[in-house]
């Protein structure tokens, strides 16, 4: 075991790197929150106008021994450093390294994280060394590993750099990773199921698209707080008991015959208090960052349930009789699918009770595609996200006991497209038919279009019958 692992025992750590986007976030005060601070090549004395976005203090360098990161490493090195860990390249780096004097213990990376590298990234010049930094601290024995300043070079944001002198970053900045090969180690990265392995928001969100567009589904944990829940769960019950869930679907009973079906419930306006929060700026914000587009629509599909427990498998793009909206092919790969189906649970979904959702991971990226059936246990407060033609089923049998009403929200949105619009329309006539209203009556109701105007959230649409 190398010398350093003891430190990380049992410790909270953060690694930092020097991707791009970190120049438009501060997530100084979070980074600085860990017990030890680990950053990876060309770090020297942080100026005083970073630290919001990256933290003030070092107290591990994981350095691949560039001579240029040598010379960073002055006698200014911030005080707070503890090791340098290198890597032993086969070349005379590792002889200028054991020469030079530091002012902080010095030691080499691990031999065992080399080789398992080494294994995973045979060609080129291998892992690049933040790559092998989360290998070298998976492999310790740190009780948490938060991850900050990576993208793996997949973003065209120039490495963030604001940190070093200018004529410093002229002379050694820039290079890149050409035969790093680093689309490998970024697939390698989101494969990752550690439980120790936490990151900020925009890796968490780079990993969240992945799920998406893989899995077909991802989980925003903890969107809602228990405040937002609860208003959103009074709201909801409030408009149930007084009557207006007239529209069932479906005639099983329980809980004394408490089985609702709320179509088009977006545009009931005694529910606008639930949506008020259910739409929120927070949503916007994540849903924009996890399908990395600002143009966003409502692609009209709006549903309030409570203890309603469905038939089996199904998919949540056109069915019949509403395939006559389609005119495009949902399966295609040259045109991507950019319709995605919301659920929001307003209860704890536990592997005990199966109130929640179970999905079938990859079906939706082919209709021949079933995939292996997961359960999805969340919490109230988690949002779930999901391509719309994944296979996916609610409750298929009445629960023995209910404690409390089970309810959810399902919704969806999307990226503008002829396939989004498509959808809306067969929705639209979806949610009409089974309200027994003409489509056209429809129309989006003012306080939520003025939510969507507020967010420029896209929405107006006609329905051609």
């Amino acid at each position: 075991m190398p010398d350093y692992y003891h430190l990380l025992k049992d410790k909270k750590v953060a690694l930092v790197g020097k991707a791009g986007y970190l120049d438009n976030f501060e997530f100084g005060d979070l980074i600085d929150n860990y017990d030890l601070i680990i950053r990876v090549n060309h770090y020297t004395l942080i100026k005083p106008e970073m630290s919001s976005k990256i933290g003030h203090r070092t107290d591990i360098i994981y350095s691949s021994l560039q001579l240029e990161d040598l010379e960073l490493l002055s006698s200014e090195l911030t005080q707070d450093l503890q090791i340098f860990v290198g890597n032993p390249a086969t070349h005379p780096r590792r002889e200028y390294f054991e020469r030079t004097p530091f002012n902080c213990k010095t030691t080499l990376i691990n031999p065992q994280t080399l080789e398992q590298s080494k294994i995973l990234f045979p060609q080129g010049d291998g892992a690049l060394m933040g790559t092998l930094a989360i290998m070298d601290l998976l492999n310790s024995e740190a009780q948490e590993i938060f991850l900050s300043g990576f993208d793996f070079y997949q973003t065209d944001s120039p490495p963030h750099n604001q940190q070093y002198e200018p004529e410093l970053w002229k002379k050694y900045g820039g290079g890149g990773p050409i035969t790093h090969h680093p689309q490998e180690q970024f697939q390698w990265f989101l494969t990752l199921r550690d439980e120790r392995i936490k990151t900020d928001p925009y890796m968490t969100q780079i990993k969240r698209k992945w799920e998406l567009d893989t899995l077909g589904y991802t989980v925003v944990k903890n969107l809602y707080t228990d405040s937002e829940m609860e208003k959103i769960r009074e709201t909801s019950l409030k408009y149930l008991n007084q009557g207006m869930g007239e529209y069932s679907l479906i005639r099983h009973t329980s809980l004394e015959n408490r089985v609702q079906a709320i179509p088009d419930a977006i545009n009931q306006p005694e529910l606008f208090p639930a949506w008020n929060t259910i739409l929120n700026s927070q949503f916007f914000l994540h849903l924009r960052r996890i399908l990395q587009s600002e143009e966003l629509c409502y692609c009209h599909n709006s549903d309030l349930q409570m203890n309603r427990w469905t038939v089996g498998w199904h998919r949540d793009h056109l069915n019949p009789p509403y395939q006559k909206y389609a005119s495009t092919n949902f399966w295609d790969n040259d045109q991507p699918y950019t319709n995605y189906r919301f659920a929001l649970y307003l209860q704890d979904c536990t592997p005990e009770n199966k109130m929640g959702l179970t999905v079938k991971p990859t079906s939706h990226l082919s209709p021949a595609e079933q995939g292996t059936e997961r359960y999805l246990a969340t919490e109230s407060g988690d949002l779930i996200i999901f391509d719309a033609r994944l296979l996916h089923q609610g409750m298929t049998n009445p629960p023995q006991e209910f404690t409390l009403d089970r309810m959810s929200y399902f919704f969806n949105f999307g990226i503008p497209s002829r396939i989004c619009t498509e959808h809306a329309q067969g929705s639209i006539a979806r949610q009409c038919q089974q309200r027994e209203e003409s489509t056209d009556s429809y129309t989006m109701i003012p306080e939520v279009a003025k939510l969507f105007r507020n967010h420029n959230i896209e929405y107006q649409i006609e329905v051609n019958e």
